[in-house]
């Protein structure tokens, strides 16, 4: 696929998103996809490498019960070769501690024939670990943290 095409392919898992429309973006997915998040697993659950469409459901599913997503604003759509690189901001809640959290981050996309193969993000982890953990005060982190495709970082597991 032409660089254009792995772009639409990005925006449109985005829009997904937004819309609430976790078939529609999981139909983007491919059944092989790999999906990888840093950071401790033993503070964030979430954290790891998720490998096929059902694990990408449950990673949305953990991340959504642990955090209330207030903003999440992709930037800027990059596109080289079968990668797309999405610039973004966001501002989050935890839901356990109340801390909130404003971040910028990025994604890195692999698409392969129309599907999305792989998902890599960086995002100031650090914030992200303060935030979740008890007996700290006060907003997290100097700079960003949030992550994943969509205005509200909703959903998925609606997977037939």
């Amino acid at each position: 696929m032409a660089e254009k095409e792995n772009l639409q392919v990005v925006q449109s898992a985005f829009e997904r998103l937004g819309a609430q429309d976790a078939e529609g973006f999981m139909a983007l997915l491919s059944d092989d996809v790999e999906w990888a998040t840093p950071g401790p697993p033993d503070v964030l659950p979430f954290a790891g490498t998720h490998r096929g469409p059902r694990a990408v459901a449950a990673w949305f599913t953990q991340l959504n019960e642990l955090e209330d997503v207030q903003r999440f604003q992709p930037t800027d759509f990059l596109a080289q070769g079968d990668k797309v690189v999405v610039l973004g901001e966001s501002r989050v809640r935890v839901r356990a501690t109340d801390r909130v959290i404003d971040d910028h981050w990025f994604h890195v996309y692999t698409v392969h024939e129309g599907k999305i193969t792989r998902f890599r993000e960086a995002y100031d982890t650090a914030a992200e670990v303060a935030a979740h953990q008890q007996g700290q005060c006060g907003t997290a982190g100097a700079g960003p943290s949030s992550r994943s495709p969509a205005a509200a970082r909703p959903m998925p597991p609606s997977t037939s």
